[in-house]
């Protein structure tokens, strides 16, 4: 709005009004001479005898969408009457059919007759929703000859007219015009015009002057638009400010200034504020209940947005498609499938189920409960769909896993006709992302990507889409070249390169990616965050992972608006237990004052991994008291906790209570942790029973330490050095682990060049002069004669060391392992 300044009206008006635009709207049929009519008989019995019976009955026909009765009114008058003409004329603007007030008005125009205020009025409104420029100067002028332009309730329309436009310079050069102006209606029409065209500071501005301008004050619609801007711009305090004159003035009670409050404080997440307004309104109507669903429905209340609706329908009010709009995206939300069924009954029965708007929904709501079966039975039924339609059905099937289905219905979309937009292709792409390792699949995505190509489309969002298929299927160098060939990029854009790179191994790429983000003048997000955390955790570098703990620190401290994520949090404590510091990661998780279920499953995984099996149980049991239901990484972590300390009963409690109390299904790696369980407590007939269920549970890579190690040389000398000095405070090597049929000799050499011994070698080379925790990782399981070797090198050379191995943590101290010895 800065910028805008009075102007003199920007045409001006002829002598007479063009007759081109506005007859369009006649249709033909529709003129006819009264004379012919006068002369054509005597009149029916219901004879017009009085202007006010004409008016009613016009007013009576055209409800009733009876458009010739209405005629005929005005065909048994003797002479023409302005007030029945625009009584007429009124309807069918309040009812939306423009292109009908319109023919009204050219047959006026015909009988010469003079435009009135209320006329000029109605057909503005009408100009004005039906967007047609040309025809609202056109009346601007007519008022203008006529002189209602000075009029209050005319300058208002017309400012609002101007304002649907976009056209807002001529709306404030007609507001500035009429000033010094007392007329509320005028006041209302531009703020509510600033508001609109979203120049919110003006509005504030204006506000303030017509409340300085002495006169009567603003009316409830004045409060009800500067609610709304307080609501836009988040603006709480100026709200509540607004809240209170509103109570001076005595509209506190008013229904459309209290509907307009329970918005405004459910925007600003004050939902206890909202349910107060919403108590004080004696007459409420059904948009105040819809705005108080609404609410709860936006502030994560579902439950209590479901109830409200069942409030309102005990009411003496009849829900509208806006109500079960709002019911049905909280059913949505926690995928309430009995009250979705409830509502979508209630909506046949209101005979309102064909609506697409609400069938779209409808559609949604099913998807979301699991039972998308339901969902394409509505679609099935819509007597017209929308491209919301299509892409609602399309999201549904790929939420629930319908791959084929859901690329059979992108096949069908082609074939109806219907163009699909960048929701429907990145909808389709990401279904093909979650199939990655089927090539069938991946062909389908490439045939989408050649599609897209063919077609031309450059929305960001589409090739996002794309980079994600291409990094999550293992084409790593193709989601570089789509990457480096984006023209535009966004923050989604280097998370999800940064999520290839991270997914296929390339942790260093990771963090690189990340970096030159940076330099880029991008800014992160939680889920870039995110991500680089996880990629510490798996190179297990803590210095690493600590720089990047400061930089979300600092990240988080950059304005008031920044709020740190739970996601972040989570992924701190992942990081901090994968880079072995179980403390730090405690210290994360005492922290969080909200807990979700990813928090408290970090951190039991956590313990778990570190061996610390009591704890893990323990904070469990803390868990269910926090009324968090588990999941199955949760029994995952559990399961492991269990296996590092041999509890085989709670083990065995734990596996069962999945599928019994919580209705998970035991997966893969669930076996396995159970078959470790039994395997570990020699109870081999048990676990054999698991294993001949068919599931494969051992699986294990190998790795090497690196032959071409510049520093070769010292480590093997090193090697020689520590297993000499151990040797003489009592170390054995534990040969047993050696399968390989060679002498003792050749078996002592090969345990000697086990990778954890290589590299606790080479980290004292690196570390002699510090005292410091010497950190390994490895990707196998440690073997009897590393683990008792270890226990010697910590308690001779005085250090700290912390292997990580396939299974767990180990940390030595003075001869000791964590592990007890139990791994």
């Amino acid at each position: 709005m800065a910028g805008l300044s009075p102007a003199t009206p920007f045409f001006v008006a002829g002598n007479e009004m063009p007759r081109t635009v506005l007859h369009k709207f006649v249709a033909p049929g529709y003129h006819r001479k009264r004379e012919d009519t006068l002369k054509s008989g005597s009149p029916p019995p219901w004879t017009v005898n009085s202007v006010s019976n004409s008016v009613e009955l016009v007013k009576e026909h055209s409800n009733e969408g009876k458009m010739v009765e209405a005629y005929k009114p005005f065909d048994q008058m003797p002479n023409g009457n302005d007030t029945c003409w625009s009584s007429s004329i009124s309807v069918p603007t309040r009812r939306g059919t423009f292109s009908e007030a319109f023919r009204l008005f050219g047959d006026m125009i015909n009988s010469d007759l003079v435009v009135n205020e209320n006329l000029c009025v109605n057909l503005l409104k009408a100009s004005s929703s039906n967007l047609d420029v040309c025809v609202g100067k056109q009346l601007h002028a007519r008022s203008i000859i006529t002189g209602y332009v000075a009029e209050g309730r005319v300058l208002a329309t017309l400012i609002t007219m101007y304002s649907n436009y976009g056209l807002l310079d001529e709306a404030q050069c007609l507001f500035h015009v009429s000033l010094p102006c007392f007329n509320v209606h005028v006041w209302n029409s531009f703020i509510s015009a600033t508001v609109s065209n979203k120049y919110y500071e003006k509005s504030f501005t204006i506000f303030s002057d017509m409340m300085s301008t002495g006169m009567e004050g603003p009316s409830e619609s004045t409060y009800s638009i500067m609610i709304r801007a307080c609501a836009l711009t988040g603006k709480l305090e100026y709200g509540k400010l607004i809240h209170g004159n509103i109570i001076k003035c005595g509209y506190i009670d008013s229904t459309i200034t209290g509907n307009s409050l329970i918005s405004f404080y459910a925007k600003s997440q004050n939902l206890e504020d909202a349910k107060t307004v919403f108590k004080t309104i004696s007459q409420k109507d059904v948009v105040s209940w819809n705005a108080i669903i609404s609410g709860h429905q936006q502030n994560g209340s579902q439950e209590d947005a479901i109830n409200l609706f069942r409030g309102l329908l005990v009411s003496n009010l009849v829900p509208n498609r806006i109500s079960y709009l709002c019911v049905l995206s909280a059913i949505s939300a926690i995928s309430d499938s009995k009250s979705g069924k409830e509502v979508h009954g209630q909506v046949i029965r209101m005979g309102i189920e064909h609506k697409t708007t609400l069938a779209n929904s409808l559609i949604t709501m099913y998807s979301k409960c699991r039972e998308v079966n339901k969902s394409i039975l509505v679609f099935e039924n819509m007597p017209s769909r929308d491209i919301i339609s299509w892409n609602s059905l399309l999201q549904g099937l790929a939420q629930n896993d319908q791959l084929d289905k859901c690329l059979e219905l992108f096949k069908g979309m082609h074939l109806s006709g219907v163009e699909p937009d960048s929701h429907s292709l990145t909808i389709v792409l990401g279904a093909v992302s979650s199939y990655q390792s089927i090539r069938r699949i991946l062909r389908k995505g490439r045939e989408i990507h050649g599609y897209v190509v063919r077609k031309n489309i450059h929305e960001l969002s589409v090739f996002n889409a794309i980079l994600t298929m291409y990094s999550t299927s293992r084409k790593i160098l193709v989601a570089e070249k789509i990457f480096n060939g984006m023209r535009k990029r966004d923050t989604y854009s280097w998370n999800s390169m940064m999520d290839g790179y991270s997914m296929n191994g390339y942790f260093h790429e990771t963090v690189m990616i990340f970096l030159d983000m940076i330099k880029q003048g991008l800014e992160p997000d939680h889920i870039g965050f995110s991500i680089i955390l996880a990629a510490c955790g798996r190179l297990a570098s803590l210095p690493l992972g600590k720089e990047f703990h400061a930089f979300v620190v600092k990240w988080d401290n950059l304005g008031s608006k920044k709020q740190s994520h739970l996601s972040i949090t989570n992924a701190l404590i992942s990081m901090y237990s994968k880079c072995g510091s179980i403390s730090d990661a405690n210290s994360i998780f005492a922290r969080i004052t909200r807990r979700d279920i990813f928090s408290w499953t970090a951190m039991i995984t956590a313990y778990a991994h570190h061996g610390m099996a009591c704890e893990a149980l323990q904070l469990f049991e803390e868990m269910k008291a926090d009324a968090k239901e588990p999941n199955s990484v949760t029994f995952l972590a559990l399961l492991t906790a269990c296996a590092h300390a041999g509890l085989v009963e709670e083990g065995y409690h734990f596996f069962t209570s999945m599928s019994k109390d919580y209705y998970l299904k035991p997966g893969v790696e669930h076996y396995a942790c159970m078959v470790d369980i039994y395997g570990r407590s020699g109870q081999f007939e048990k676990a054999e029973e698991l294993v001949e269920t068919g599931i494969s549970v051992f699986e294990h890579e190998k790795s090497s330490w690196d032959i071409g190690h510049p520093c070769r040389k010292e480590i093997y000398e090193k090697i020689d050095e520590l297993d000499a000095e151990f040797r003489q405070n009592g170390y054995i090597p534990k040969t047993e682990y050696v399968l390989h049929d060679v002498d003792e000799f050749e078996k002592e050499q090969i345990l000697s060049c086990h990778s954890e011994k290589l590299a606790l070698a080479f980290g004292l080379l690196q570390t002699s002069s510090r005292k410091g925790v010497i950190r390994v990782m490895k990707n196998l399981r440690v073997c009897g004669d590393c683990h008792d070797w270890m226990k010697f090198a910590s308690q001779v050379m005085d250090r700290e060391i912390v292997i990580r191995d396939s299974r767990r943590f180990h940390y030595f101290k003075q001869g000791k392992c964590s592990c007890g010895d139990y791994w």
